[in-house]
């Protein structure tokens, strides 16, 4: 797993990262809880490492969008 630490409104946040044999996960977490119900995904057909894919856009964007909901207010659930 791969986890991106993120500063907003001076709150801490990590972007988790993983993937299981053809889908790439990512997450957005405060003190480990998740911020929302939101995990975004893309599933790929062959076997390969997609966290270690130089330019794949898909993990980029994935990464924004989870990003994006920190930055937009899109937090439900979690104790700030």
């Amino acid at each position: 797993m791969e986890k991106l630490n993120l500063s907003w409104e001076g709150k801490e946040y990590t972007i988790k990262l993983w993937n299981d044999t053809n889908t790439f996960y990512v997450r957005a977490f405060h003190n480990d809880q998740p911020v929302n119900p939101f995990t975004y995904q893309v599933s790929f057909e062959k076997n390969f490492d997609l966290f270690k894919q130089n330019g794949y856009p898909g993990r980029d964007v994935l990464i924004e969008q989870a990003t994006a909901d920190i930055h937009e207010g899109r937090i439900y659930g979690v104790n700030l």
